[in-house]
């Protein structure tokens, strides 16, 4: 009450300008209790902070266990690090929190994950970042009225599972509008570069630009089309 009583006087949430102490918008106890608060919280979120000085007690662990940062290749799926290391999945990622999504980052050739201390043999034994299973990158794609995870994934040729957890979606439920977050795995290259659709008895071009999401001005574009007629059995390329 008194922090928001402090804002309303200040006409500002910045720290800063509340925990000025000539201003005196908050009692000098409270400046050194919020100062406390967000210092904590600063280095809660830095992980090297952690290792460097055997802070593991701020992630809320034992501070009998330590950490160790290993070099993994950009886009590596956490869980596929889980799996080698012989690890939950779910308590990687609670080591890597700095990680949106269960990927490192996929524009970076080269990223890092915190790993147990006695993991550290595991990973140098079994961790192969050549053959590792990796996102490409990702596409943001708008839901649809008809759509569904399964016909999304199969859209962009990869699985619905993956979708729902990237997401962190609780149900198969897609609300009309929501952006959801597709990995392009490197098995789906094919799809990054282009795909090429073979046309069907009663195929349109605009049945086909919203199947595949393409305005019909690119695929006639993309297919030198002087026409919108399509003849079966004909080779289309989707860019």
């Amino acid at each position: 009450g008194r922090l928001r009583r402090a804002i309303k006087k200040a006409g500002s949430d910045d720290l800063f300008v509340l925990l000025d102490a000539k201003k005196k918008y908050i009692p000098r106890e409270s400046r050194l209790y919020i100062r406390k608060i967000a210092l904590m919280a600063i280095l809660a979120n830095d992980t090297n902070f952690i290792v460097d000085n055997d802070a593991s007690y701020l992630l809320n662990r034992g501070s009998s266990s330590s950490l160790v940062r290993v070099e993994v290749p950009g886009g590596t799926i956490i869980d596929e690090v889980a799996r080698v290391i012989k690890m939950s999945a779910r308590d990687l990622k609670k080591l890597n929190i700095h990680y949106r999504y269960n990927f490192t980052n996929p524009f970076r050739k080269k990223t890092y994950l915190y790993i147990p201390y006695e993991k550290k043999r595991l990973f140098a034994k079994n961790f192969d970042p050549k053959r590792a299973k990796k996102v490409l990158k990702h596409r943001v794609y708008i839901v649809k009225k008809g759509d569904s995870l399964y016909k999304i994934a199969k859209k962009f040729h990869t699985s619905y599972k993956d979708i729902k957890r990237y997401n962190k979606l609780s149900s198969n439920n897609l609300r009309i509008g929501k952006k959801l977050l597709i990995p392009l795995l490197k098995k789906n290259r094919r799809y990054k570069r282009r795909s090429v659709y073979i046309v069907k008895s009663g195929d349109t071009l605009s049945s086909i630009s919203n199947r595949y999401n393409v305005s019909i001005k690119r695929l006639m574009s993309y297919n030198s089309l002087k026409s919108s007629f399509l003849k079966p059995g004909k080779k289309l390329v989707i860019p």
